[in-house]
């Protein structure tokens, strides 16, 4: 993978119907995100990426626009790519968007 600004999003989904076609949603499935999440962060980090995980979006349109099957729950979707500079932010969103140092 490269250039520049290249970014995607991967989303966590989990079956939630079983073969006999019952719904089994996993009791854990919370927790395993949450783990996968935290792995997937810090592998891209040591690869030189930039991750952002997200829980607030519209869920119905990630459905409809990835064609999710409806047997899948849509757990987070992760944003990830290469860290820019302000520059390329709007005026308006650069206050508080800055790198932080690798030395904390």
């Amino acid at each position: 993978m490269g250039g520049k600004g290249l970014s995607f999003n991967p989303v966590r989904l989990e079956k939630t119907v079983s073969r006999n076609g019952e719904v089994a949603q996993s009791k854990s499935h919370s927790f395993d995100t949450g783990a996968a999440w935290q792995n997937f962060a810090l592998q891209a980090l040591l690869l030189g990426w930039h991750t952002h995980g997200m829980g607030g979006f519209d869920r119905e349109k990630a459905r409809t626009d990835l064609k999710v099957p409806d047997d899948f729950a849509i757990e987070a979707v992760i944003a990830i790519g290469r860290q820019g500079t302000s520059r390329l932010y709007q005026p308006n969103c650069r206050k508080g968007n800055f790198p932080i140092p690798a030395s904390l």
